[in-house]
């Protein structure tokens, strides 16, 4: 049988307090997703210090905060909101025809707007989803080929990927007009429509921008810069590389920096996108940092072969100041005023990394299945002795 991935999620628990150091863990409960072809992926909140579990839920679209997700069920033909605290479906919702949540670039479901407001859903048209059941659920018809790309946060502007041969194009939907523009979204003076093979995605903090790599086209690799607010796009376009090299870039976005580094190619940049004030200013590398040799570039980006994502891993600290780069040999953390490393630490990673909410602990998964975590001012290294088998990534910690 097929073994699906497994992802684990922290949660901070009201009793154990603050969490100062990998040897508070304890202190956490955690949550993870799995299969083994008899059963769906679901995701499970346990006791780090027991292992007793809490709740356990299907997968679906997971919000930013980690509170909420939402399930579909397509024999149902229905959407459930289940709270991550308690597993407990809070809203259930019909939907009158066989919809299903958009797959991201990882394999994980998605269709959320940055705020978890509002939610996608393809099917014979796409399908916004008011999540807090305030409005009625509205219908958008495709155009050709059309894969979703981005929901902005009021709900009005929906963002499609639509597919034109080996090259697409960003339209957007007026969502309360029912209506397509039949403009392409693009920046000035930049071509109508891409190439290349589409990769990992953040949003900005204040939700205004989604930032998105893509490789493997004529131009290299670059990222797409669609900013959500008004139909506004840029290309920002990374150091050229050889076509295995540039699937080792992965993102990171601060308050007013997004980031990008590529351990094979020992490189990280700084990328100036100018505010949600500002989108009519094309988005600029202002800094660019060399990092020191970690392992032979072909052992250095991470794959995982269930959802085909391939790339090293990176978090920024809460207040900006550090951005940790991992891959299979090190971790690696960056000073972002000068784009130059400070710390060093021999800890392979072979997933997501993931830090807590105060930037003092570093979470991944090991690949023997163990939560793993990292303290960031000292280096020490705590492993949970228990085995998740098939774990996949940390995917967050609250």
């Amino acid at each position: 049988m097929k073994r699906l991935g497994l992802l684990i999620l922290l949660l901070a628990t009201a009793c154990g307090g603050p969490v100062t150091s990998p040897a508070a863990a304890t202190a956490h409960s955690v949550a993870w997703i799995t299969g083994a072809g008899y059963r769906e992926d679901f995701i499970a909140e346990v006791e780090a210090a027991s292992g007793r579990e809490l709740a356990e839920m299907p997968l679906g679209a997971v919000a930013s905060d980690l509170r909420r997700e939402y399930v579909v069920s397509t024999p149902a033909q229905q959407m459930q909101t289940i709270d991550l605290n308690t597993g407990r479906v809070v809203r259930s919702l019909p939907l009158g025809g066989e919809y299903r949540l958009p797959i991201d670039a990882t394999g994980m479901p998605a269709g959320l707007s940055a705020n978890g407001r509002w939610l996608v859903l393809t099917g014979p048209d796409f399908r916004v989803v008011d999540t807090t059941g305030a409005t009625p659920p509205r219908r958008l018809a495709f155009e050709g080929q059309m894969d979703f790309d981005a929901i902005s946060d009021d709900g009005s502007l929906l963002y499609a990927i639509q597919r034109l041969g080996q090259q697409y194009a960003v339209r957007v939907y007026n969502v309360p007009a029912g209506m397509l523009d039949p403009n392409v979204v693009v920046g000035k003076g930049e071509p109508p429509v891409m190439a290349g093979v589409r990769g990992q995605s953040v949003f900005s903090p204040d939700h205004a921008w989604q930032f998105t790599i893509y490789r493997g086209g004529p131009t290299g690799a670059f990222i797409h810069a669609l900013y959500l607010r008004q139909p506004i796009a840029w290309c920002v376009f990374l150091p050229q590389s050889p076509s295995t090299a540039a699937y080792g870039w992965s993102l990171a976005a601060a308050a007013d920096r997004l980031y990008a580094a590529n351990t094979m190619l020992r490189l990280a940049v700084a990328i100036d996108w100018h505010g949600a004030a500002s989108p009519w200013e094309e988005p600029e590398i202002v800094k660019t940092g060399h990092l020191p040799a970690t392992i032979p570039a072909a052992n250095a980006f991470l794959i995982n072969a269930e959802a085909k994502e391939i790339g090293g891993s990176l978090a920024v600290s809460p207040d900006g100041a550090t951005l940790y780069a991992a891959d299979a040999a090190v971790i690696q953390a960056i000073d972002t005023s000068s784009m130059a490393v400070r710390a060093r630490w021999g800890a392979g990673v072979f997933s997501r990394i993931a830090l807590g909410p105060r930037g003092d602990t570093l979470y991944w998964v090991n690949p023997e299945g163990q939560l793993v975590g990292i303290d960031t001012q000292t280096g020490a290294v705590r492993t949970h002795p228990r085995l998740y088998f098939g774990a996949r990534a940390v995917l967050g910690v609250r």
